[in-house]
């Protein structure tokens, strides 16, 4: 039987980075390479010394209040865009190299076409 939820034991789960006053430098890089991969966006932030509430509240604040994401648009990169984006940029008239006519093109490139 599930004994409903009204215990008073409430249970935490802390993890405590290893970090020091030699080394944050170093895991600060880490974290940082890891959030490139999808992994915590907190921790490079938490490395350098900021506190969990001071990460979130300075996310909130430029994100929602100020619209900065919007404002700050990182350049783009092909390992971070998708189908779409990609397509759009490609299609676009003054974006890239312009396109040779299809005499000069190589068979190969007009038959890949």
């Amino acid at each position: 039987m599930i004994e409903p939820f009204n215990s008073k034991t409430i249970y935490y789960r802390v993890q405590i980075l290893p970090t020091t006053i030699y080394n944050y430098k170093d895991l600060a890089k880490q974290y940082k390479e890891h959030t490139q991969l999808g992994y915590s966006k907190m921790l490079p932030q938490i490395a350098l010394g900021q506190s969990q509430s001071a990460v979130l509240a300075t996310a909130y604040f430029e994100n929602d209040v100020l619209d900065l994401v919007n404002v700050f648009i990182p350049p783009l990169m092909s390992s971070t865009m998708n189908a779409e984006v990609l397509n759009r940029n490609k299609d676009s008239d003054g974006a890239g190299r312009p396109e040779k006519s299809d005499d000069e093109k190589s068979e190969k490139t007009i038959q890949n076409r």
